[in-house]
């Protein structure tokens, strides 16, 4: 047992021996001519021939794309003050949720905090924190154009993780230019989609976010809130909120909330009955945060997309809208029936070879007993007439001259009737 603690000891010794924080290094306010040499001294035993390296506990994941670039000078730092490049970094990080990016994930705490290091003690210059904080936005200036362009999720996976392998040819280089140039905003603008619906999408999330009052109201706990009252008085703040509630109506509380979700469902597409069925209280459950995250993540499938042909149909599932553009301009635009949310339409991509524009007709078991059982009684050439085919088991076409339709009725059509596709299919042109 003694021999077991000593082992333990020994190894814990030697693995806190190994991993001491490294030395910070600074100069006296008093020698400033001192402050360049330090840093370029610092940079050399920094700067490895590894693809990445760890800064301040954060792996510099883009190091090998900025690397080169550095000599015996900071990029983002002069005089232990950012540069006018360096200023606008940090305020694009600070603002990339105008991008549908989120600023943490580049490193605004850690540039943030060696900033204030730097000059943290009256009586020195914090050199490992200006080296630090330099590299930390080379990293994050080019993790954003990678962010940019192709996106922060593999998209099969949706493991948060950069293709590298996928980004544009060039992109490292578009960058650099724009840094050359101090025309930041343009370099990273220059990487990201130019597809119309991205391009909407973005400006939709920045009238979004330039108005705190839109969308401010509180989602509804439709699972958690079980008092029945209490859940009421929530939906009635709410829809208050978003303008659907009239406190001005002398009407009763059921007639009031009745209108004010007719409202809302109007909104948000839904078929507006005035109650609060299943997609009524899926809209209510939406809030300022879950929109501006459902449009950032939009973004980023968009990022996803190589390159659309010239012509080509985009389905929009949560507008039920289609949408046909050719070099990028809209030139039809249609309603399309899309999956419930419990049977959802798949996201998919495919080369359209043909287009069915006189598609088959099933006919639903209401119109088959109502109308047509009726009508095939009375003359089942009816049938033929109209186009039609009659199914049974297994999708079998049935000889209709042979069955028993006397004794079909309501309660008992063991068929269904489906029309041929022509142009007198009663769909008409889809």
């Amino acid at each position: 047992m003694r021999l077991f603690f000593v082992i333990i000891f020994l190894s814990v010794c030697l693995f806190s021996c190994n991993h001491n924080p490294p030395e910070v290094k600074k100069v006296s306010v008093k020698e400033p001519q001192k402050v360049e040499e330090e840093i370029s001294n610092l940079l050399q035993e920094t700067l490895t021939t590894d693809s990445t390296i760890t800064v301040d506990s954060v792996e510099l994941s883009t190091y090998r794309y900025f690397k080169l670039h550095y000599g015996n000078q900071l990029l983002w730092f002069a005089k232990n003050k950012f540069t006018k490049n360096g200023e606008s970094l940090l305020t694009i990080i600070k603002h990339c949720e105008y991008y549908g990016l989120i600023p943490q994930q580049y490193h605004l705490h850690e540039i943030i905090k060696n900033k204030s290091l730097i000059t943290a003690q009256k009586d020195f210059i914090n050199v490992s924190a200006s080296v630090n904080a330099d590299l930390l936005l080379s990293d994050a200036y080019y993790l954003l154009g990678a962010h940019l362009n192709k996106g922060r999720f593999f998209k099969d996976s949706l493991l948060l993780q950069t293709n590298f392998n996928k980004l544009d040819r060039g992109w490292d280089s578009l960058l650099f230019v724009g840094f050359e140039r101090s025309s930041l905003s343009a370099a990273l603008d220059s990487l990201e989609p130019k597809f119309y619906n991205y391009r909407e999408l973005k400006k939709q999330l920045a009238i979004i976010l330039n108005d705190r009052s839109r969308y401010e109201f509180d989602s509804i706990p439709f699972v958690s809130e079980k008092d029945s009252i209490l859940k009421q008085q929530f939906i009635i703040k709410n829809l208050m909120t978003q303008g659907f509630y009239d406190t001005s109506s002398t009407s009763n509380d059921s007639v009031q909330l009745s209108k004010a979700y007719n409202k809302l469902q109007k909104q948000w597409y839904i078929q507006p009955d005035g109650k609060l069925g299943k997609y009524t209280q899926q809209a209510l459950g939406y809030n300022r945060v879950k929109i501006i995250q459902q449009i950032s993540m939009a973004m980023e499938r968009w990022r996803w997309e190589t390159k659309l042909p010239e012509k080509y149909a985009l389905v929009n599932i949560p507008a039920f809208e289609l949408t046909v553009f050719e070099k990028d301009t809209v030139v039809m635009q249609s309603a399309v029936v899309c999956g419930k949310p419990e049977n959802q339409t798949p996201i998919l991509k495919s080369k359209i070879d043909h287009m069915l524009i006189y598609p088959y007709w099933n006919v639903p078991y209401s119109i088959a007993w109502k109308e047509i059982l009726p009508a095939v009684k009375h003359d089942t050439t009816y049938i033929r007439k109209k186009n039609f085919e009659v199914i049974g088991a297994n999708n079998v076409v049935l000889d209709y001259t042979k069955l028993p339709w006397r004794k079909y009725s309501k309660e008992y059509l063991p068929v269904k009737f489906r029309q041929r596709i022509g142009s007198e299919n009663s769909l008409g042109v889809v």
